[in-house]
């Protein structure tokens, strides 16, 4: 796939703001979709010539020949109609050819990190001495803010003392603005960091600054946490860490309505997804029923 259409639609996903890693998600997809409708067409995919028929085609060869799950192929399809979308509004087609229903999935609680994962990488957070660090993951972690939230934090959006705490966040997803609870553990060390912060970037209004007095990246909270949680030998990210606080506060019997509220979701069905067995719980359940 090489026509300017294409490589358009990519442009605009860059000026609206999508990361490196979304905009390479969707040049994959488009290439994918491109080789196969180029062998089975004896032409390069033009927005103007692709059917409802070859999206359903492409679908079908990707769960009978592939044997791809159907999380995989739902996305490559929601790519290739959003590719189309940006067409029509364009104006390079005039409608966007109807895509076939999007394959069911066997919904699971997103991945989480146990409680003996926990402390291992909180003992690895700990043993690299970074202040700043090791707030961010403890705000993380504690209190199930969105990497996009933490960073953006300001001095004057945390309200601590030494029995209670909250943060403010001001602008959350869908411009939601909300209260979070701080607990005991993650207010100690958010105490220690502004210590130091005070000494190290005075009158900065950055809870999280970077060394020009800017706050950090999302993308360098996503490496640190990689990079720590490869350190003990697991795989981690700040979803995972926003994931783990939610579990965790739905184990400890707080009901939905306020770990919903306390996460920031519009809907209840959205923090229910928690509440779903993981694969280990699953595998536990059939081998207590099994006949022996």
């Amino acid at each position: 796939m090489h026509s300017d259409c294409y490589h358009e639609f990519l442009e605009e996903l860059y000026v609206q703001g999508a990361s490196k890693k979304t905009i390479d998600a969707y040049k994959k997809d488009l290439l994918r979709f491109a080789r196969w409708y180029k062998e089975n067409n004896n032409r390069e995919p033009e927005p103007a010539g692709i059917s409802g028929m070859d999206l359903r085609g492409y679908q079908d060869y990707l769960q009978e020949e592939r044997e791809l799950k159907p999380a995989t192929i739902n996305r490559y399809l929601v790519s290739i109609n959003s590719w189309l979308t940006w067409a029509k509004k364009s104006g390079n087609i005039a409608n966007v050819p109807p895509s076939p229903k999007q394959l069911a999935l066997q919904k699971s609680r997103p991945k989480s990190l146990e409680t003996c994962e926990q402390k291992i990488f909180l003992q690895e957070v700990e043993s690299c001495e970074k202040y700043r660090d090791a707030a961010l993951v403890r705000v993380l972690l504690g209190c199930g803010l969105r990497v996009s939230e933490a960073v953006t934090l300001k001095i004057k959006d945390l309200v601590l003392d030494d029995r209670k705490g909250k943060i403010i966040i001001r602008r959350g997803k869908g411009n939601k603005w909300r209260e979070v609870p701080v607990p005991v553990s993650t207010r100690k060390v958010i105490k220690e960091w502004l210590a130091k912060h005070k000494e190290k970037y005075p009158g900065c209004t950055w809870v999280f600054p970077n060394r020009f007095g800017n706050y950090i990246s999302t993308r360098y909270v996503e490496l640190l946490v990689e990079e720590l949680a490869r350190r003990a030998n697991l795989k981690c990210s700040p979803h995972v860490l926003r994931h783990t606080c939610a579990t965790n506060m739905l184990r400890a019997g707080v009901d939905l309505v306020t770990v919903a509220e306390i996460l920031g979701h519009n809907s209840l069905d959205t923090t229910a997804i928690y509440t779903r067995p993981g694969e280990k719980a699953m595998m536990d359940a059939v081998e207590k029923a099994e006949i022996k």
